[in-house]
C-alpha cells in the first residue's frame, strides 16, 4: 500500500514539472490517469514478481509518450524536456532525502519514502508557482558549446545516479562527491542560460531602438537634402546683396546675418556625417526637444559604428539622463547652453555633457549620485544613481565638475575585447 502511495507522489510530481515545462497549468487528463495506471501497474508488477527496481526507469518511457500525446510537441521539444525532468527529479529527490534519512533508524523504508516523496511534490508545486520550469525549457533551446558540453555531462551523471538510487534506494559516499560536481555543472548550465538570455535581452532593445529610430533619421537626412537643393540659391542670393547694400558696413552686417540663418538652419548637417544611425538619430531627437525648451544646443559628435563599449540601449538611456538633466538645470537660467561632445577613438570613447548651471560644492555634487537624493523634489534623484551603475559596470572613468557656472559630466569608455561582455 505504502508503495502505491509513493509511487502517487512521485508521479504527481513528474506530472507537475512536466506540465510546466510545457507551459501549461496542470490539469488532470485521460493521458494522466492512463499514465499513472501504467505506472503503478509496472512497480507493483516488479515487486509482485520480484524484478529489479530498476524497472522504475522504464516509467521515464512513459513520460516521454505523455509528452507526444498531451502536448501534441515535437520530438526534439520531447527529448529536452524529458532531460530535464530527469534531472530535475534526481535533484530533487537528493535535496530531499537528505533531513528526510535522519529518521531511517526509527521508521521503515517506505515510511522515509514516503517522506522524501511528499517534500518533492511540495517543492515541485512551488517552483511551479515561479515559471522557472518553462523558463529554463525555453533558454535551453539557444544552447552555446558549454552548455552542451555541461549538458551532456548532466545527463550521464544524472542517470547515473538515477540508476543507482532506484535500484539501491541510497546513495555512498562517493555518489554524493558525484552529486556535488553534477551540481556545480547544473550552476555552469544556468549561468550559461542566464548569459544567453542577457544577449538576447540586449539584441531585442537594440532592434526595438533602430526600429524606433529609423524614421527620425531619414527624416533628418531629408531635411538635409532639402537644404543641400538650396544651396546655389543661397549662394546666389549673398552675391546679391551688394545690390541692396548702401555702402560696405551694410553689406559686411547683411551678409554676416544671412550666413548666421544658412549656419542656424544646417546645423544638424554634420551629425550625418557621423556612424551609428541609431545614437545620431536619438541625438537629433533629443537636440531639437532641447531647443523647443529655449535652450541652446553645441556638440562636437565624431563616432563610428559604437561596438565594442557597452549596449547602445544603454549609451542611449545614459545619454537620456545626461540631457534631461541638463535641460532642467538650465530651465530658469536666463542663458541656457548645453554643450555635447562625444569622441571615439581606436580604445576608447569620450563622452562630455556641459550646461550652464549654478555653482556647487564637490561634496553635493556627490550627493547626486546617491539613490533617492535630488534637489527637484520627491521620487526624483533615480537617473544619476543609474547612470553610474551603468558606467561602472562597464569599467568607465567619470569625471564630474562645477567650475565658472558650468557643469561637466563626463566619462570615458575603454573598448571591451571580449564581445560577450560587451553585451552583458
Amino acid at each position: 500500500m505504502l508503495t502505491a502511495i509513493n509511487t502517487i507522489l512521485e508521479m504527481a510530481a513528474t506530472l507537475i514539472c512536466v506540465n510546466y515545462l510545457f507551459g501549461k497549468r496542470y490539469y488532470f487528463s485521460i493521458y494522466d490517469a492512463v499514465f499513472m495506471v501504467a505506472e503503478v501497474t509496472l512497480i507493483e508488477s516488479a515487486n509482485y514478481f520480484g524484478l529489479s527496481k530498476g524497472m522504475a526507469l522504464f516509467g521515464y518511457v512513459g513520460i516521454y509518450i505523455y509528452e507526444l500525446l498531451k502536448f501534441k510537441c515535437s520530438i526534439r521539444k520531447a527529448n529536452v524536456n524529458l532531460v530535464l525532468v530527469a534531472i530535475y527529479c534526481i535533484f530533487a529527490q537528493v535535496i530531499c532525502s537528505m533531513p528526510v534519512f535522519a529518521l531511517e533508524n526509527w521508521v521503515s523504508v517506505d515510511w522515509v519514502m514516503l517522506g522524501i516523496n511528499f517534500l518533492v511534490l511540495v517543492l515541485s508545486v512551488v517552483i511551479s508557482k515561479t515559471g522557472y520550469f518553462y523558463k529554463v525549457s525555453q533558454g535551453i533551446d539557444n544552447y552555446t558549446m558549454l552548455s552542451k558540453i555541461a549538458a551532456g555531462i548532466c545527463l550521464i551523471g544524472g542517470i547515473y545516479l538515477l540508476i543507482i538510487y532506484k535500484m539501491e534506494e541510497y546513495l555512498r559516499r562517493t555518489d554524493y562527491i558525484i552529486f556535488g560536481i553534477w551540481t556545480i555543472l547544473i550552476g555552469v548550465l544556468i549561468f550559461s542560460w542566464q548569459r544567453e538570455r542577457y544577449e538576447k535581452i540586449a539584441k531585442e532593445k537594440e532592434l526595438e531602438l533602430e526600429q524606433a529610430y529609423e524614421v527620425v533619421y531619414e527624416q533628418l537626412l531629408e531635411s538635409i537634402r532639402r537644404k543641400q537643393h538650396d544651396f546655389h540659391n543661397q549662394i546666389n542670393a549673398i552675391y546679391s546683396h551688394h545690390l541692396i547694400a548702401k555702402d560696405y558696413d551694410t553689406l559686411v552686417s547683411l551678409q554676416k546675418e544671412y550666413c548666421s540663418e544658412i549656419l542656424n538652419e544646417n546645423r544638424y548637417a554634420r551629425l550625418v556625417s557621423n556612424g551609428s544611425p541609431t545614437i545620431i538619430a536619438f541625438l537629433y531627437s533629443k537636440f531639437v526637444e532641447a531647443e523647443t525648451k529655449g535652450c541652446h544646443i553645441a556638440y562636437d559628435i565624431k563616432i563610428d559604428d559604437m561596438q565594442g563599449y557597452l549596449p547602445k540601449y544603454k549609451m542611449i538611456e545614459i545619454l537620456g539622463v545626461l540631457l534631461d538633466n541638463a535641460m532642467e538645470a538650465v530651465e530658469q537660467r536666463d542663458s541656457k547652453n548645453i554643450t555635447v561632445k562625444m569622441l571615439e577613438q581606436p580604445e576608447q570613447l569620450s563622452v562630455a555633457i556641459k550646461n550652464d548651471s549654478m555653482h556647487y560644492e564637490r561634496e553635493e555634487i556627490m550627493r547626486f549620485f546617491e539613490p533617492g537624493y535630488s534637489k527637484k523634489g520627491e521620487g526624483r534623484g533615480i537617473g544619476l544613481s543609474k547612470v553610474r551603475e551603468i558606467l561602472l559596470k562597464y569599467h568607465a572613468g567619470i569625471k564630474v565638475s562645477c567650475e565658472k557656472e558650468e557643469f561637466v559630466f563626463g566619462f570615458i569608455l575603454p573598448k571591451i575585447k571580449d564581445s560577450h561582455a560587451a553585451v552583458l
